[in-house]
């Protein structure tokens, strides 16, 4: 996976729309403080469909990267918090 940052939700747009079926999604961080930190996730919706198979992006990304992003503030915040 690659990551790419952008600084705002409308550069985010911007590049979705210029480079279709690039990126399933994108995720927008805020850090509100130490030990929270908020984020969006914008996701490309748009389903395929492949010789019959219909691909669901709900369950294909968005929720993975839900569960990864997740998983990441925590580990962040731990570390935060034991330095």
């Amino acid at each position: 996976m690659q990551v790419r940052s952008f600084r705002t939700e409308q550069e985010v747009d911007d590049w979705l729309l210029r480079e279709p079926m690039q990126a399933p999604a994108a995720l927008h961080f805020v850090q509100v403080n130490a030990t929270v930190i908020t984020y969006g996730l914008q996701s490309n919706s748009t389903p395929i469909a492949r010789r019959g198979h219909y691909e669901d992006p709900t369950f294909k990304f968005q929720i993975p990267l839900q569960i990864a992003a997740e998983r990441e503030i925590a580990r962040s915040i731990i570390r935060g918090l034991k330095s």
